[in-house]
C-alpha cells in the first residue's frame, strides 16, 4: 500500500482518532521494547548464575508489561476499528447521494449487480487502508 492523499481527504473531522490511535501504537512500542530490555538483562542474569529469588521483581514486571502492550494494542484496534467504520459510513453515504443525483437513467444500459459489488466490495476494502495501515503508517 501507498499514502494516498485522496484517501486521506475523507478523514477530514476525525484525524484526531487517527492520532490517538497512532499515540497508543507509539506507547505500545515502547512498552515492547522496555520488555524485550528486562527480558534481556532477565537472561544476563541467569547466565551469569543469578538465584530466581533474585530475579522474581523483573519477571513480574515483564509479565505486567506483555499484559500492557496487549491492552494497548487492543485501544489501538478499537479505536482504529471505529475509526475506519466511520470513515465507511460517510463514504456510503456519498456514495448512495451520488447514485440518487445520477437517477435510473444512467443504470439503464448497466449490470447494476457489478456496480452495486464495486460499490460494496470497494468500500470494504478501505477498511484495512483506514483501520489497520494509517494509523500504522504514522506509528512508524
Amino acid at each position: 500500500m501507498y499514502f494516498s492523499p485522496r484517501l486521506f481527504g475523507l478523514t477530514k473531522g476525525i484525524r484526531w482518532r487517527i492520532l490517538v490511535a497512532a499515540v497508543v501504537g507509539l506507547i505500545a512500542v515502547g512498552v515492547g521494547i522496555a520488555r524485550l530490555a528486562i527480558s534481556g538483562i532477565i537472561l544476563a542474569g541467569v547466565f551469569e548464575g543469578a538465584s530466581l529469588t533474585s530475579l522474581t521483581a523483573m519477571l513480574v514486571v515483564v509479565t505486567v508489561l506483555v499484559f500492557v502492550r496487549s491492552g494497548l494494542q487492543s485501544l489501538k484496534d478499537i479505536v482504529s476499528d471505529g475509526t475506519a467504520d466511520e470513515i465507511k459510513n460517510r463514504l456510503r453515504k456519498r456514495l448512495y447521494e451520488h447514485a440518487l443525483e445520477l437517477g435510473p437513467g444512467h443504470f439503464d444500459q448497466r449490470r447494476t449487480g457489478d456496480i452495486l459489488m464495486s460499490m460494496v466490495d470497494g468500500v470494504e476494502t478501505l477498511e484495512a487502508f483506514f483501520g489497520r495501515y494509517l494509523p500504522q503508517f504514522f506509528v512508524a
